[in-house]
C-alpha cells in the first residue's frame, strides 16, 4: 500500500531515446531522476538500450523509476527501485514485482547524491537488460495485473 501511495505523487511521463535510435523508453519518476535523464539521457550501453527498449516496446511497457538519496555524515546514498507499468492499458497498471539497488558516493553534497542516483539507475537499467529472469519476471507480472 505504501509503495501505490508514494507512487500516486509520479506524475511526470516522459520518453528518451539514443539519437541514431527508433525506439523510445516511456519512463515516469520522481523528479530528481527524470530531471537527470532529460539533462545526461540514457547513459547505458547502446545494444543495451535497444534491448531494454524492443522488450518494453514489444510488451507496451514503460519504467517507474522510484528513487531516494540521502546525504549522511560519511557518504551520499542512492537508492532505485524499477517496475513497469502499461502503455495500452486503460487502467493504471504497474507492477507490484520491483528490483532494487543502492549504491554511493563518498562525497557528501547535492551533486554527489544526484550523481549517485542517476549512475545508479543507469547501472540497474544496464543490468535489467541483460537479465532476462527479471525482466520477464517484471513483464508476466504486467501481464498478470493486465489480463483481465
Amino acid at each position: 500500500m505504501k509503495k501505490i501511495l508514494l507512487l500516486c505523487g509520479l506524475t511526470l511521463i516522459t520518453s528518451n531515446s539514443f539519437a541514431n535510435s527508433n525506439c523510445n523508453i516511456y519512463y515516469k519518476g520522481n523528479s530528481q531522476i527524470t530531471t537527470q535523464i532529460k539533462k545526461d539521457g540514457f547513459n547505458i550501453n547502446q545494444n543495451n538500450y535497444n534491448k531494454l527498449c524492443n522488450e518494453l516496446k514489444k510488451n507496451g511497457a514503460g519504467l517507474v523509476l522510484t528513487g531516494m538519496t540521502q546525504i549522511s555524515p560519511y557518504q551520499s546514498s542512492a537508492s532505485i527501485s524499477i517496475s513497469l507499468y502499461s502503455l495500452n492499458s486503460n487502467q493504471n497498471a504497474m507492477t507490484y514485482q520491483t528490483s532494487d539497488w543502492i549504491g554511493y558516493e563518498q562525497e557528501r553534497t547535492t551533486n554527489a547524491a544526484n550523481k549517485a542516483i542517476y549512475d545508479l539507475t543507469m547501472s540497474a537499467l544496464d543490468e535489467l537488460a541483460t537479465n532476462n529472469q527479471l525482466l520477464n519476471k517484471l513483464i508476466s507480472n504486467l501481464k498478470e495485473i493486465t489480463k483481465n
